[in-house]
């Protein structure tokens, strides 16, 4: 899996191309959708980082959220939680941990998450207000969130910031 090092390359690349078509409020389902991935990243390299996790309620050692369902049957817990995470999608266990974890930005994540599902798969056109609300509060939020707790210098282009 890539290092922490990689996830922020690629957040940073995601945050500076939507820097370039965010502001036409044109692609609104775009918007939504870089926004999520680069949090994806800022997540994966927050996990990264920090390694010593919980996941639900158990203490966990992992670099990737992929980890966890290499993990899964060595965690104490009921057969039927076990099972309904070796079902779960990578994006449900991946919320799991950033609710478990980074508070901070589990509300935002998740809504973010729901939207960039919608954008993809359910074809939603979104207003620009709603545009606005995911890069100028909880992506934004989401890397002065991260630079914070990690000490790191995840680049906002002024044209994203609130």
């Amino acid at each position: 899996m890539p290092s922490a090092d990689k996830h922020i390359l690629q957040a940073q690349s995601n945050i500076n191309h939507l820097a370039e078509f965010f502001p036409g409020n044109r692609f609104n389902d775009w918007v939504i959708t870089v926004s999520f991935y680069s949090c994806v990243h800022i997540v994966e390299a927050a996990v990264y980082l920090k390694q010593n996790l919980k996941f639900k309620g158990l203490d966990v050692r992992i670099q990737d959220t992929n980890d966890i369902k290499a993990l899964i049957d060595k965690l104490k817990m009921s057969d039927g939680i076990r099972n309904a995470i070796k079902e779960s999608t990578h994006h449900e266990i991946r919320d799991i941990i950033v609710s478990d974890n980074f508070d901070p930005i589990s509300e935002g994540y998740s809504v973010l998450w729901k939207q960039s599902r919608d954008a993809r798969y359910y074809c939603w056109v979104f207003e620009n207000y709603v545009a606005h609300f995911a890069v100028k509060n909880i992506l934004f939020k989401t890397a002065a969130w991260f630079n914070k707790e990690f000490k790191r210098d995840l680049a906002i282009p002024s044209v994203l910031k609130p």
